[in-house]
């Protein structure tokens, strides 16, 4: 199994100029006891980006004024911390990405109709108006 990962490391465009293994070095793979583990985190690593476009809307929609103090590992951690059960995971992690299907989006590709949100048909179902803002779906009053 190591003389598989060395050969797949020295084949691999993981190298720098000076011939160092980026990050990582090959007797720490040998060595190691959760191998498959520990090559998935210098994988995710190597390949991890902050998805800042997401970012930049919720900031937006959210009206939000200080971004420097909201800690978005943390943000993006909650789904694993509040609960075990993967569909709730998926779906908040699709919201949080901003990967949530809304007659808003979907009017602009020109599936649905109308882009009203369909409990209230007052506004545009927007993630913001569907979570916060609508006083159907909301149990306070809508903000203003």
């Amino acid at each position: 199994m190591t003389s598989t990962i060395r050969s797949t490391f020295k084949s691999s465009k993981l190298k720098t100029r000076d011939r160092k293994y980026q990050g990582f070095s090959v007797q720490k793979l040998i060595a190691a006891t959760k191998l498959t583990k520990l090559v998935y985190k210098i994988l995710i690593r190597r390949t991890f980006t902050s998805p800042q476009k997401s970012q930049k809307k919720w900031v937006r929609d959210c009206d939000l004024e200080v971004v420097e103090d909201l800690s978005w590992g943390s943000i993006y951690l909650l789904p694993r911390l509040c609960t075990l059960n993967t569909m709730i995971r998926k779906f908040q992690f699709k919201f949080l990405h901003r990967h949530t299907a809304t007659n808003s989006c979907l009017s602009k590709i020109g599936i649905m109709e109308t882009a009203l949100f369909y409990l209230c048909k007052t506004d545009k179902e927007t993630l913001i108006h569907l979570s916060w803002k609508c006083s159907v779906t909301s149990n306070e009053k809508p903000l203003e």
